[in-house]
């Protein structure tokens, strides 16, 4: 492997995905993890880190490296928080896939565009029409 040599530490054991029933159980190389997770740190990537610095297929072994990128980029349609018409229900803010809808003191706050990707579910769920959705980039 890219990281870590080939010294393997232990075993894991998976269940056979045939439905046979029967464990498998396949080597766990701990210290490729460990290395590996520390070459994936997003922070610490960037256009100067050779390849020799990454893993293969660029995997990351860490979550929550989506904050560190502004993702709401991508979106093709966007959501418009129309405030005159938010009765404060907050049905929108649990069904947003990219946490985008942030709350202070029990109220939403207009969109995190940064990370929306403009998917349309919270205008879906919100039944006072308080969220229309555009087509485009901008609000």
């Amino acid at each position: 492997p890219a990281c870590g040599g080939g010294f393997f530490t232990g075993k894991q054991r998976f269940f056979d995905p045939a439905g046979s029933g029967n464990s498998i159980f396949y080597p766990v190389n701990r210290r490729f993890f460990q290395e590996c997770s520390m070459r994936t740190d997003v922070t610490k990537i960037n256009e100067k880190t050779p390849w020799q610095g990454l893993t293969e297929g660029l995997q990351m072994f860490a979550g929550g490296t989506a904050r560190h990128f502004a993702t709401g980029e991508w979106r093709t349609n966007t959501p418009v928080f129309v405030q005159d018409k938010c009765r404060q229900c907050l049905l929108c803010v649990p069904v947003c896939p990219d946490v985008s809808i942030p709350v202070k003191d029990g109220k939403r706050l207009d969109f995190d565009y940064d990370h929306c990707k403009g998917c349309g579910i919270c205008a879906s769920v919100c039944p006072f029409g308080a969220i229309e959705m555009k087509e485009g980039v901008e609000a």
